[in-house]
Formats: C-alpha cells, structure tokens, sequence
C-alpha cells in the first residue's frame, strides 16, 4: 500500500483529542507528507491492529508511558498523492513563504536596477584611505 518515500495526502485530519495530547504535531488535512516509515500498529483506544504511517515533516516524541516508540498515523487517514496535488502544495508553501518574508529581501529601486544589470556599478566612493 505505502512505502517509504512516497508523497501522501492527508484525508481524514479529524484526531480525537487524545491524540492532541498525546502528540506535539498531528497531520493537516489536505496537506502533502512524506511517508518516513511504515509500521504495524494498534490503535491507541481500542488495540485493533493496523498500518501506521511516520511522516518526514511530522515529529512527535515518544508516546510514554504508553508504548516506546514514537506514534504513527493510521494509514486509511491517507491516500497516494498526485504529482499535481505534490506541485500545488509545494506552490502554495512557497505563497506562504513569499508572504512571511515580504518585506525582507527588498531592495530600494536603484540597487534593484543595478543588481540586475540594468544600471552600470560605480565603485563605492571611501572616505578614508584604504590603505596607508
């Protein structure tokens, strides 16, 4: 069904609240993962076995006292992603980013103009000797 490396889309991102607590980060619906692992599993409430997923971009710690490993996802919370849905998520990270830098990277006009060619670079002008 999942191997390692395969890029997964997020389908059922409904988790009961315990396993809000039991987890620093939990998978987003809809959003596209990286399975890290797959695992047998049993379901943290009821003990009936399964396939569960560790995701590269989801870390959690280990689940004591419970068990010692670090949790997983069950797999039907899952399903293959396309190459277009792996493009669109990547698009809309890199939306997100552009909005949380804005603002960082700007340059006033001129050095714009210059860094792309389109104004010669004159040598800064020292007020000192760079030498002596």
């Amino acid at each position: 069904m999942f191997t390692v490396g395969d890029a997964v889309i997020c389908i059922d991102g409904d988790f009961p609240q315990e396993v809000w607590q039991a987890c620093e980060e939990v998978p987003e619906e809809g959003g596209v993962y990286v399975v890290r692992d797959v695992v047998s599993m049993g379901h943290y409430l009821t003990g009936v076995a399964g396939v569960g997923l560790r995701l590269r971009m989801v870390r959690n710690p280990v689940m004591a006292p419970h068990c010692t490993k670090e949790a997983s996802f069950s797999a039907r919370r899952f399903r293959l992603a396309t190459d277009e849905e792996v493009d669109a998520y990547l698009a809309k990270l890199r939306a997100r980013l552009a909005e949380l830098t804005k603002g960082a990277f700007d340059w006033p006009e001129e050095e714009e103009r210059m860094i792309a060619g389109l104004d010669p670079v004159e040598p800064p002008k020292a007020e000192m000797p760079l030498f002596d």
